[in-house]
């Protein structure tokens, strides 16, 4: 009988506990408290779920105030900010998910505060796959009509750290992750400049101060090491970036994958869409970088005023026209894109000789919408030509010899896009990464002034990876690229290839002709 009563109070203890631990708050984006009902309803408003990280059971009461901040500062923006124009779009719903303390480096979510890379103050970071196991479990235990537009963890601390966030498109997933402390959402411009990153897939337009001269493609002298994954694909995807055959650029991932408001061209259109006028990217700088991106003129709230090459070229509560196209089609349910996916090229082979063996070979197709968040690409259309030797019987006078005659053959394909994700823990990037750190921290090698002595010893008691994941949106990419298979049957024959992208409303036109040759 005790065994039974006992079994009784666990069941009852474990229960108690889940329930607590899903405990729900909920707000319209007029501020009024919304239920679970609310929330099954079909009515196309957008879930912004926001969940705490280094808050305690003690932690309630300041969590929930943390949240209601958040949700009041996001839909007072300002008039012209996409948060508080369409604040009827947005349901605002928090779990209670209490744990240890960020210091215990045993937080909910796998919240952690570490030296910035570049800054003087602190980064936050947290552990993507504990975020995204907290929603499935949420998911599980409160119905499938949970659905994320975006997921906000706030940081229980009030030291000065850097605000961050990880757009849907690198992590390849269905919403964004945002990064804030309780101290940042009762800022208007912080909670609604980080949301337009983890929800509507925005760039920052700013330049980082120290970074007005350097220019975006200075990195892409280590992309090779950045295909270099493990084992024997590693080493073949390295040498053959190193060759130009299929070349990866850590650039296009960055600042040319999916974001609508950075480029890394002044007109981003490569190919020419009948009925479509190309857009002109007016104003340098971007994505941290003062060189080599790309954003549109007008004053909005992704950029600042640090870096200013033009009369509208800062910081304001409002959007420039590239940030808007996107805005609509977000929050007015519109079902159709703004414009063709006409930021590709062919990315590989251009111009190379193959060494192929057998009657096929892979092409390389770059698209920079290819994981755009609103409208990205559904199919791709590839055609192959070629001159086709036709063999037949010549005569010399009465002697006959083989001859033939070239007759321009085309071949098209069409697939669907497949994801290509680098895993940058995984490649001889992060390996180069954790060598420089091995150099520096652990041998002491490097030479470091007195007065920067101990910012570096703060610096040196993290990881590689968590430095990382304090300054760049993701360690693993889902990148602009995909491959395929084609024929190519005719030895020591040069081939010509292009493409074209459909997004579910238009087709762009054709890339130009690109050729390549077969050895054998």
């Amino acid at each position: 009988m005790n065994k039974k009563l006992v079994m009784l109070l666990l069941g009852l203890t474990i229960a108690s506990s889940s329930a607590q631990a899903f405990e729900m708050s909920c707000l319209t984006g007029e501020l009024k408290t919304c239920s679970e009902a609310d929330l099954q309803k079909a009515d196309g408003r957008l879930q912004i779920v926001v969940l705490p990280t280094g808050f305690t059971q003690n932690d309630k009461a300041e969590f929930q105030t943390a949240f209601q901040n958040y949700a009041t500062n996001m839909v007072n923006a300002g008039a012209d900010v996409y948060s508080q124009k369409y604040k009827d779009k947005f349901l605002f719903v928090s779990y209670w998910l209490p744990g240890e303390t960020l210091e215990s480096n045993k937080a909910t979510l796998g919240g952690q505060i570490i030296p910035h890379p570049i800054r003087e103050n602190f980064g936050i970071v947290i552990d993507e796959d504990k975020v995204n196991e907290a929603i499935v479990d949420i998911q599980r235990e409160n119905g499938r009509y949970i659905k994320p537009w975006c997921t906000v963890a706030i940081f229980n601390t009030t030291k000065d750290t850097t605000a961050n966030a990880k757009t849907p498109s690198f992590m390849s997933s269905p919403y964004g992750i945002v990064l804030v402390t309780k101290t940042d959402v009762k800022s208007s411009y912080l909670v609604s400049h980080e949301t337009a990153h983890g929800g509507l897939n925005f760039l920052d337009e700013y330049v980082e101060p120290g970074f007005t001269n350097l220019n975006i493609h200075s990195v892409d002298v280590m992309s090779a090491f950045a295909a270099f994954g493990e084992g024997w694909d590693g080493l073949k995807a390295f040498w053959e970036n190193i060759r130009g055959l299929y070349p990866i650029k850590i650039s296009d991932i960055l600042a040319n994958n999916g974001s609508e408001n950075i480029a890394l061209d002044k007109f981003p259109a490569r190919v020419t869409t009948p009925g479509h006028s190309a857009l002109e990217y007016a104003y340098e700088g971007g994505m941290f970088f003062g060189r080599g991106t790309y954003h549109h003129a007008g004053d909005n709230l992704m950029n600042t005023s640090y870096v200013s090459r033009g009369p509208d070229d800062g910081f304001a509560f409002d959007h420039s026209r590239s940030q808007l196209d996107v805005i609509e089609q977000a929050l007015d349910n519109v079902q159709v894109a703004s414009r063709p996916n006409d930021r590709i090229k062919n990315q590989g082979p251009v111009d190379k000789l193959q060494f192929t063996f057998g009657g096929d070979t892979y092409l390389m197709l770059f698209d920079a919408d290819k994981n755009h968040h609103y409208h990205p690409s559904t199919r791709y259309d590839v055609q192959i030509g070629w001159w086709e030797r036709n063999w037949k019987w010549c005569k010399a006078a009465f002697i006959p010899y083989p001859c033939y005659e070239n007759k321009w053959m085309v071949v098209g394909k069409s697939i669907r896009p497949t994801i290509h994700t680098i895993h940058i823990k995984e490649t001889k990037l992060f390996g180069l990464a954790k060598f420089a750190r091995f150099l520096s921290c652990d041998l002491g090698l490097a030479k470091i002034p007195k007065k920067s002595r101990e910012q570096v010893k703060r610096f040196c008691s993290h990881q590689v990876n968590e430095l990382a994941e304090a300054f760049v949106p993701s360690l693993d990419f889902a990148t602009p690229y995909q491959k395929l298979k084609v024929p190519v049957s005719q030895a020591f024959t040069k081939y010509y290839w292009r493409f074209r992208t459909e997004n579910g409303t238009y087709e762009s036109g054709w890339t130009a002709w690109s050729d390549f040759s077969r050895a054998f």
